[in-house]
């Protein structure tokens, strides 16, 4: 994919709101699949992700999780701040979070965080729409109860995808049966 970095400047500098024509673009890990960048100029500084514009979809998911885990309040995530699909290209733009290799106490608190995000109350389990893991489709059928959820869309959905590609596990079928026992009380 060739970038044409004036334009993408020029779309930032409207969907941001502060002057970035004159922005530099440093290529940064954590597209997987996507080309990541750090773009900054004058002390404002974005996390951009570009890829074909098939990939909008993906782009507009990642940005609507990234609102909603926003709302929780219980963990950080990057500012979501636009996405988008222009001049052949998608885009998802976020606020750039400096990252530094985490401490023993800060996986403890990101696990804190995370339990205290699943154990939110809730009507039902799953979203209103389905998102993706790298290129690897989450499906995410809303169920009324936890393990159901869990066994089809979770679990079950991970062993289709690896006998799909030739993967078959041994006692698979006898794990789906029976998680309602193995995991009686968690919810």
């Amino acid at each position: 994919m060739s970038i044409h970095w004036p334009a993408i400047f020029e779309m930032l500098t409207r969907v941001a709101g502060v002057d970035l024509l004159t922005a530099k673009a440093t290529p940064v890990r954590g597209g997987c699949i996507h080309q990541a960048f750090c773009v900054e100029n004058q002390g404002n500084k974005f996390f951009l992700k570009l890829n074909t514009h098939d990939k909008g979809p993906m782009f507009a998911a990642e940005f609507d999780a990234l609102q909603q885990l926003e709302k929780t309040q219980t963990l950080q995530v990057p500012e979501p701040i636009a996405h988008g699909v222009d001049d052949g290209f998608a885009w998802l733009v976020t606020e750039f979070l400096d990252l530094v290799p985490a401490s023993v106490l800060a996986h403890e608190a990101l696990g804190r965080q995370l339990a205290m995000l699943h154990n939110r109350p809730r009507p039902h389990f799953g979203w209103h729409r389905d998102n993706a893991i790298g290129l690897t489709l989450q499906i995410n059928d809303v169920n009324a109860e936890w393990m159901p959820f869990f066994r089809e869309k979770r679990i079950g959905w991970q062993l289709e995808l690896a006998r799909r590609d030739g993967y078959v596990f041994d006692g698979s079928e006898r794990l789906m049966e029976s998680m309602e026992v193995l995991f009686a009380g968690y919810d």
